[in-house]
């Protein structure tokens, strides 16, 4: 049995509002992020996956359950610290935060299997 190597893409069904949320949160965090101690490739990388699968959902006629994209174990990595740490703010007691807690947390577990 092949052992995959930690850099070794892999690809990650998640469903397309979770994934649009993740695509703001990474949004709203990118040029930060990038201006930072963190590797910019990396950035550069999560960025060029997320779009991949942006791209995918304007070329659907109507909207898929759900959105494939490849992530290495680094890229999981981050998007997953990214995660938490939006989650720790949300109240979700909050109706209004509720269903993007929700959601968040959905992605979170898509990204830790």
């Amino acid at each position: 049995m092949e052992v995959p190597r930690i850099n070794q893409p892999r690809r990650i069904a998640i469903p397309t509002q979770p994934f649009l949320v993740l695509c703001q949160l990474f949004d709203s965090c990118y040029d930060e992020w990038r201006q930072q101690a963190q590797p910019v490739e990396l950035v550069e990388s999560i960025a060029g996956s997320l779009l991949t699968g942006v791209a995918f959902l304007h070329e659907q006629p109507s909207p898929p359950s759900e959105v494939n994209v490849e992530l290495d174990f680094q890229q999981r990595f981050y998007l997953r610290k990214l995660i938490e740490e939006a989650v720790r703010k949300l109240d979700p007691s909050d109706p209004r935060q509720a269903k993007m807690d929700a959601w968040l947390k959905e992605s979170l577990s898509v990204l830790s299997q």
